[in-house]
């Protein structure tokens, strides 16, 4: 029985909390029906054996399990973008509502882009939140891609939003700045999105990589 877990194991790719677990419960699967065979007369070895022999092809079955594995970490990360994008709007339109930092005239096309920047951040919540009940019936192969989609979207959307900030940045001057390294609630929602990028980044690129993990692991 150990060898076939441990062979189910090598074809298994995705966060290793769920892909233990699943593992657990195959090892455990295994265990009561050989022990169910143990007490039907057959002797230890014989009952193990014809447990594995009834579980299935450790090849033939991966794909199914992959599948569970890339929507946990297709959800993770639609999950993440999600909430991630319209906290951070918010936060952004609180600062500049209630705090001094939004007290000078935004120079021309700046408040443009930012609405713009609110729009697609909660754009792609939404598209990242479409996806979620998408893998409750999504076979091996749709779900896999549903999960590539969702770290493209992580990365593109988040390259696109740190561009956009960048520039907004540059284009409101050294005086915007000074604003920000002195007014403490700026400094705090800085903190907030560098915090939820880096994870939107780690999730996202989790997600990705089952684009370019070898075919075997498919």
């Amino acid at each position: 029985m150990s060898t076939l877990v441990d062979d189910l194991r090598a074809r298994l790719r995705g966060p290793r909390g769920v892909r233990r677990e699943l593992l657990r419960e195959v090892e455990d699967g295994l265990r009561d029906a050989a022990e169910a065979y143990e007490n039907a007369g057959l002797p230890p070895a014989d009952a193990a054996r014809k447990a594995a022999d009834e579980f299935g092809d450790p090849a033939a079955l991966a794909p199914l399990y992959q599948a569970e594995l890339d929507a946990s970490r297709g959800r993770r990360a639609a999950l993440l973008i999600a909430l991630a994008y319209p906290t951070l709007t918010l936060a952004w339109d609180a600062l500049w509502r209630y705090t001094s930092v939004g007290d000078g005239a935004a120079p021309d096309g700046v408040a443009t882009v930012a609405g713009a920047l609110d729009t697609g951040s909660y754009g792609a919540a939404i598209v990242a939140a479409a996806t979620i009940p998408l893998y409750g019936r999504a076979s091996a192969a749709t779900a896999r891609r549903l999960t590539v989609a969702v770290g493209l979207l992580g990365w593109l959307s988040l390259v696109l939003i740190m561009a956009t900030s960048i520039w907004m940045a540059q284009a409101s001057g050294d005086h915007a700045v000074r604003d920000f390294e002195s007014n403490v609630p700026s400094m705090l929602v800085v903190g907030l999105t560098v915090t939820a990028s880096l994870a939107i980044a780690g999730t996202a690129t989790l997600a990705l990589s089952r684009w370019w993990e070898p075919r075997a692991a498919r």
